[in-house]
């Protein structure tokens, strides 16, 4: 039996070493965690699933170093203008907000 949620830990570990790069400080894995939030939230909405069983400290991670990082100069194309998230959302909703998707109230 695997301990999936070990591994996946031990895979966000390395993925974060990956992103680090000695030889360019501006280097952060913080926004490929954002990125990966983002998009965990997209498929858990499209398939209908919510994100309640999913480790909320990525999403923080991620919403933390994109509320500073992700400005309306650099959405570009990628994201659209931030949207309000409800009452209440949690991390991956706050963050899905931000990244412009309309979140639906509970």
């Amino acid at each position: 039996m695997h301990d999936r949620e070990a591994e996946y830990a031990a895979a966000a570990d390395r993925l974060h070493d990956a992103w680090r790069d000695p030889a360019d400080p501006d280097a952060d894995s913080r926004w490929c965690t954002g990125e990966i939030a983002v998009h965990t939230w997209d498929l858990a909405t499209a398939l209908g699933v919510g994100t309640a069983g999913f480790d909320p400290r990525v999403a923080e991670d991620g919403l933390a170093f994109m509320s500073g990082a992700l400005t309306p100069e650099n959405r570009d194309t990628m994201f659209g203008p931030e949207q309000p998230a409800p009452a209440g959302a949690g991390p991956y909703e706050r963050l899905a907000a931000l990244a412009g998707r309309v979140v639906p109230t509970a």
